[in-house]
């Protein structure tokens, strides 16, 4: 199973997944799975939300489904679900 499988399985029923964000990256990528949570870099800085914007962005891409941060808005930890 790749990593974006994973992560995608991840949501299964509702779930909500940890995850820790690297801001100002090269590229946005999702980089890695630890028993923790998924480790995702983003591209943008992390200034007045432009980071939480990406990452909400790129992971909804991801899952071809709208993704919220449950919480953790100013923490490089945060927490994803699926909007219902």
């Amino acid at each position: 199973m790749d990593l974006e499988q994973a992560f995608a399985e991840s949501f299964a029923g509702g779930k909500s997944v940890k995850i820790m964000v690297r801001p100002n990256s090269k590229e946005n990528k999702l980089l890695d799975y630890k028993g923790e949570g998924f480790k995702i870099s983003i591209k943008a800085r992390p200034e007045k939300g432009a980071a939480n914007a990406e990452l909400v962005k790129f992971t909804s891409r991801l899952l071809k489904k709208h993704v919220v941060i449950a919480s953790g808005l100013t923490s490089k930890t945060k927490i994803l679900r699926l909007s219902e």
